[in-house]
């Protein structure tokens, strides 16, 4: 839980002072939060209502990197008006739907932004490892390394596997990745000789992976053919990763490479019925961090490279309230006798889709009058015109 809301992931939100991060109970649900009602009745708390921004804008740029910053420049240098979006900066774009139309969220609420044309300037994610261990903590990234290296935290031990992060002591392991061995944290990381097979173990407190890079292209898989453009590193070819053979593919659903081949086996050979079948690539970030280690797994049982498959909104956890941010719905509807009943001092509460009565006040008074006298009944909910 972040900051009191349920299901958040954290590898998907950023990090600011004051955040409040618990984790969810070993052995069931977390609460939900509750308040009680006026008539001494349940109900979910009252939150504020998502303020919603509407713009129109010729150029929107996605992504404030040095692609984002020279396509917003040549736009503006041909008079266009242009609006950078970017997540380091609040920023943060969810959506992207025909129109096309633009969905951010941003520090004040939601943005729905209308643009004549989007550049696309995400830049590339680091490839994540995938073998046996890579579900320890203790693994990170080159950047991720290097942003908490200049925040003063101590990495302890700290080796490198691929490309060595700029400015970080740590010791690069030659040789092809094999497994991460520790218990719950990693402890070492073996290796081995590309030749000879032998195989080296190295004590760490940490391992920094610098595994190459794949495009972010999530936003521009999802805008489909509209007026839309790719550039810098998000538009750039990036060769795949060799094809993992043990180890947790994706990270969010849990599935294992063991999964994939079990699909596979079962005549899902294709990237999209495959994802569907081992539950690969349906997390929340849709493969961000695992549809590359899929499309060379793929590529090594049939010796093609499968396309990136459709990226469908959100590309980001988003809260049921931010999706539906200034659009109403009144979901339990009132009878024509809603305001007598109120008159009559009636406590409502909802049932089947209605507000309707619970009692008057005296449960026990209103039991006896139906017993020895007689009662009238609000049956408004059962008609139906036809």
């Amino acid at each position: 839980m972040v900051d009191g809301i349920a299901y958040v992931r954290t590898c998907q939100t950023a990090a600011r002072p004051g955040q409040m991060v618990v984790r969810h109970p070993a052995g069931g649900l977390p609460p939900l939060p509750t308040v009680s009602g006026p008539s001494g009745l349940t109900a979910v708390p009252v939150v504020p209502a998502i303020v919603v921004e509407r713009a129109e804008v010729q150029v929107a740029v996605i992504g404030g990197g040095p692609s984002g910053r020279a396509a917003a420049a040549e736009a503006r240098a041909t008079g266009r008006t242009v609006r950078v979006l970017d997540a380091g900066t609040g920023e943060e774009v969810v959506a992207i739907y025909a129109g096309p139309t633009i969905v951010a969220r941003t520090p004040t609420g939601m943005l729905h932004l209308e643009a004549h044309e989007i550049v696309v300037a995400t830049g590339a994610a680091e490839i994540h490892p995938v073998c046996p261990g890579n579900e320890l903590t203790g693994l990170m990234t080159s950047r991720a390394a290097e942003k908490i290296h200049r925040a003063g935290v101590d990495l302890g031990v700290a080796v490198a596997v691929g490309t060595p992060p700029d400015g970080v002591p740590s010791a690069v392991l030659p040789g092809r990745l094999v497994r991460f061995e520790g218990d719950g944290k990693v402890r070492s990381v073996v290796m081995a000789d590309p030749v000879s097979g032998l195989e080296t173990t190295t004590a760490a407190d940490t391992v920094i992976l610098g595994l190459g890079l794949a495009p972010r292209d999530l936003l521009a898989r999802m805008a489909g053919d509209g007026p839309v453009r790719v550039v810098g590193q998000a538009a750039a070819a990036q060769p795949l990763p060799p094809p993992p053979t043990d180890g947790v593919v994706c990270r969010c659903m849990g599935a294992t490479v063991d999964d994939l081949a079990v699909a596979w086996d079962r005549g899902f050979n294709e990237l999209e019925l495959l994802k569907r079948s081992s539950l690969a690539c349906l997390g929340t970030c849709q493969g961000g961090a695992c549809l590359p280690q899929v499309r060379s797994w793929i590529a090594a049982r049939s010796g093609e490279v499968p396309d990136p498959f459709t990226a469908r909104p959100a590309s980001r956890q988003i809260t049921l309230g931010e999706a539906a941010a200034d659009v109403y719905v009144d979901l339990f509807r009132r009878t024509p006798l809603h305001d007598e009943h109120l008159a009559l001092g009636a406590r409502m509460d909802r049932f089947g889709s209605w507000w309707r009565p619970w009692n008057y006040g005296d449960a026990v008074a209103e039991y006896w009058a139906v017993r020895e006298a007689v009662s009238l009944g609000d049956v408004s909910t059962l008609g139906k015109l036809v």
